[in-house]
């Protein structure tokens, strides 16, 4: 039920969201109904938060082909390596002792530049774990990455696409051809059903800001169009992971409004996810693009050490306590901002 409410959520136009969200706010923040609320939340947050994390987020490498306007990679300094099969092995061994169940191999990377790519899901579906990768598609027409991706029994893959018109979508994904995208995309689309199979499910990723705010908001259905026969379409304000500009336009911010909250929820990310870089270290989250909030080093340590750790817990006992926002990582998050009703999805 509370699945099917956030994909009806997703396919509103961003202002219905905006007044949607606004509205629920204001009901949960009654008095008496904020009350009953916030004990029941607050009871599922608690259970969750003694658990061990459900996906693990790893980086294999960090390279990309591109340079999005709306991304920190351009900005990054730590160096660029990829991750050796050996200790990928290691970290999806730790990931299933503790009863990991997917892994996303995501970050700042393409994916389809890691050569390791394919035998590295392929080793993570061998442990019995789900299989996804985020991708922005531009190479999929090259190396029968088709073929690979079909016969490697990946989960789902996730294509970053911002713009569903060439003037759009080249304006956000520098670097990028909208038409190869569009042929690689359709191509995948049309393989996997010739050879009937039901995975990798497809889905199609828009990071709405000031850019696309106007095409994603009056001509959604342009997305539905281009890319016909994807599984998934998700809509999502950009996450502010780094000073790229303005995400939004200032009077159009679709997502929960912070302003005057009574009760701030700590992060759903924080919670459920570890996210893992390609060097081995544990960095808070994504929005860590750097790496600087080091958590620890899995070359070294097992995950259930890292997260068991004195550092790890003490952040999140601040999120649980509601102070998560005096971190400045996280104080212009926003994933924390929508954690108000992601833990809903558990």
């Amino acid at each position: 039920m509370i699945n099917l409410f956030i994909n009806h959520y997703r396919k509103m136009k961003l202002h219905n969201q905006r007044v949607f969200a606004s509205t629920l706010f204001a009901v949960i923040s009654m008095p008496l109904i904020g009350s009953v609320y916030h004990s029941i939340y607050q009871h599922r947050i608690e259970k969750r938060s003694k658990q061990f994390p459900q996906r693990l987020i790893i980086e294999t490498c960090n390279y990309c082909n591109l340079r999005c306007v709306m991304c920190p990679y351009k900005s990054m300094t730590r160096d660029k390596n990829t991750m050796s099969m050996i200790l990928y092995k290691k970290i999806i061994d730790d990931a299933v002792k503790m009863g990991i169940t997917e892994v996303s191999i995501s970050g700042y990377l393409e994916p389809l530049l890691d050569k390791f790519l394919i035998e590295r899901i392929k080793y993570a579906k061998h442990k019995g774990m789900r299989v996804g990768f985020s991708s922005n598609g531009t190479l999929l027409m090259q190396n029968d990455h088709l073929g690979d991706i079909l016969n490697s029994n990946l989960d789902w893959i996730a294509f970053s696409v911002d713009g569903a018109t060439k003037e759009t979508y080249e304006r956000i994904r520098l670097g990028a051809k909208f038409e190869d995208v569009v042929e690689g995309v359709g191509k995948l689309i049309q393989k996997k059903a010739e050879m009937h199979l039901s995975t990798p499910e497809i889905h199609l990723n828009c990071c709405v800001q000031a850019e696309n705010y106007d095409e994603v908001n009056t001509q959604r259905h342009k997305f539905y169009e281009v890319f016909k026969g994807a599984d998934v379409f998700e809509f999502g304000a950009v996450s502010t992971r780094g000073n790229e500009g303005e995400r939004l336009p200032r009077d159009s911010d679709f997502e929960t409004p912070t302003k005057n909250r009574k009760r701030i929820y700590p992060c759903y990310t924080l919670f459920n996810y570890i996210y893992c870089l390609s060097n081995g270290t544990v960095a808070l989250c994504c929005i860590d693009y750097d790496g600087k909030f080091r958590l620890g080093d899995l070359n070294f340590q097992s995950i259930a050490e890292v997260w068991e750790s004195k550092q790890y817990q003490k952040i999140r006992q601040l999120h649980m306590e509601g102070k998560g926002a005096r971190l400045e990582t996280c104080s212009n998050c926003k994933e924390f901002e929508l954690s108000s009703f992601r833990w809903w999805q558990l």
